[in-house]
């Protein structure tokens, strides 16, 4: 029989182990907070996913993640200026996306994030070939500078004109300056 003393020491042990863990990421599954919304990995994973079936192609997951990042702001500034795309428009682009490259439609439709990703693809067309397009654009870098992102470590840091940019952690050694 273990001693009451030692296992309370083990459990303790155990406990400050865990807490300790739990503090390396302040949000566990979450890949982007945007001015308080949450983009969790399982969002991005699948818009990355159903983008690649779409596609016919991998899809880099950090720039799908700059989009998710930057529609919401797209989609209230564009409409401000009257361009607009709706949810099930952006659906139609993604099917019709799929179609054309021979690929599987997804059946139900597409996840909210990979729909959020159509509506932004669409508005940054109409955007750009709207006689608006240069008063959107700077209103959008305006509004994009402005945003409070905070990225999990795995992508790395937030610059509004270059999205997430990769850093690498000091405590990894470039291989020239450990020779």
């Amino acid at each position: 029989m273990v001693p009451t003393a030692r296992l309370l020491k083990v459990i303790s042990a155990l406990l400050i182990a865990v807490l300790a863990l739990g503090a390396c990421s302040a949000r566990p599954g979450t890949a982007a907070v945007v001015d308080g919304r949450t983009i969790s990995e399982n969002d991005l994973s699948v818009a990355s996913s159903e983008l690649s079936e779409v596609l016919g192609q991998p899809v880099n997951s950090q720039a799908v993640l700059q989009i998710l990042i930057v529609a919401p702001t797209m989609i209230q500034v564009s409409s401000r200026y009257g361009v607009s795309v709706s949810a099930d428009e952006a659906q139609d682009f993604l099917i019709g996306e799929a179609a054309s490259s021979g690929q599987q439609v997804a059946e139900g439709g597409y996840d909210a994030g990979t729909v959020t990703v159509g509506r932004y693809l669409l508005l940054d067309s109409a955007v750009r070939s709207s006689t608006e397009g240069p008063a959107i654009g700077a209103d959008l870098q305006e509004e994009f500078a402005g945003l409070n992102v905070e990225l999990s470590p795995r992508y790395g840091e937030w610059t509004p004109d270059a999205g997430p940019t990769p850093v690498q952690p000091e405590w990894i050694l470039n291989p020239v300056e450990s020779a």
